[in-house]
């Protein structure tokens, strides 16, 4: 159908966090966010990557 879904999960830098917090939650959120696709078969190759920065 040549539609690519862009995943872009949200993860709001604010608050008072080291960044190893915040890369933990990044990576628990993009696994998350992954698995529900593949559990709703999505073509995961086929997806686009919008990622946040890791920031302290």
């Amino acid at each position: 159908n040549g539609l690519v879904p862009i995943v872009e999960p949200e993860i709001l830098p604010e608050g008072d966090h080291d960044l190893d917090t915040c890369q933990r939650v990044t990576e628990k959120v993009l696994a998350a966010t992954y698995k529900a696709l593949s559990e709703h078969h999505i073509f995961l190759e086929g997806t686009l990557l919008k990622p946040n920065m890791v920031t302290a």
